[in-house]
């Protein structure tokens, strides 16, 4: 059994997501870390918007009035990541990923449960390395937050990212569109330096077939334990697999089931990804900011 080992910056970390080196179910676990870090440091916050699609930074946008992952905190937190298991069948997903990602275009799809029980159906279209154009569809959901149990309507979210620059808008069911927002540049909220360690297990899985097509099927389950200063820990496993299409090389599905521990309190996040379009011609035009956050 090999690992690779490797030690990133949290600015270089939160640069690495909005850039899209990272590959996306990184940056996936990387959001839900984020998410860990805020939480320890202060609590759940709410927030109007809810948990970012798959495909956005930590701090993309959503429907009105749901909670949501917090912006990846500034602080200098440093991630460790050890990689084992079988190591070519990793590195045949980093080539069909850097695959997709040289596509002129691509579509993908995916629904889930976010981390407040909340469930949404998201479709995006992608213009690599770093443009996006994401709808967001939520059902209207209760949830438990810091504030108590409250009820939150069904919406729509859009957002739109054009290499880093993110403007997105959302309504409630029934009403019309709110303005197109951008965020501004806000000063660093905490000093402390917690640690966040991820060991990730990689496995080939015998193959399969979607929709009648041949492919192959790729297994990494994770651990991550988030460390403050103070010594708190919480701490995030899953599993994801990932189906390769065995013609074109290219993924063509991905299944994820995410827990999260915070203290007592653990809440399981699925979600199922499909990718579809491959080299689509797609155009994405970056809004107007109407209102700076």
């Amino acid at each position: 059994m090999h690992s690779v080992s490797r030690r990133l910056s949290f600015r270089a970390l939160v640069r690495a997501l909005h850039s899209r080196s990272l590959s996306r179910w990184t940056c996936r676990v990387t959001a839900l870390l984020v998410m860990l870090v805020v939480a320890l440091t202060g609590g759940l916050a709410l927030a109007q918007t809810p948990p970012p699609s798959p495909q956005e930074p930590p701090s993309a946008p959503g429907t009105p009035g749901a909670p949501a992952q917090p912006a990846a905190p500034e602080q200098p937190a440093i991630l460790g990541m050890t990689i084992k298991g079988d190591m070519a069948a990793w590195a045949e997903i980093e080539a069909a990923l850097k695959k997709l990602k040289s596509l002129s275009g691509y579509r993908q799809k995916s629904s889930g449960v976010g981390v407040w029980g909340d469930r949404s159906v998201t479709t995006s279209e992608v213009i690599p390395p770093n443009s996006t154009h994401t709808i967001t569809e939520s059902v209207s959901y209760s949830a438990r937050t810091p504030f108590g149990t409250t009820t939150f309507p069904a919406g729509v979210a859009e957002s739109v990212n054009v290499n880093g620059q993110v403007r997105w808008r959302h309504k409630a069911e029934g009403k019309p569109w709110g303005p197109w927002e951008c965020g501004k540049a806000r000063p660093p909220a905490d000093t402390r330096s917690p640690s966040i360690q991820t060991t990730v297990e990689v496995s080939r899985e015998p193959d399969t077939e979607i929709e009648g097509k041949p492919v192959r099927t790729y297994v990494y389950t994770f651990v991550s334990v988030t460390t403050l200063p103070d010594k708190r820990q919480s701490t995030a496993t899953g599993k994801i697999t990932l189906y390769v299409d065995t013609q074109t090389g290219l993924p063509r599905r991905e299944v994820e089931v995410i827990t999260i521990t915070l203290g007592s309190d653990n809440r399981e996040l699925p979600r199922t990804t499909d990718y579809y379009d491959y080299d689509a011609k797609i155009e994405i035009t970056l809004p107007p900011c109407e209102k700076e956050i």
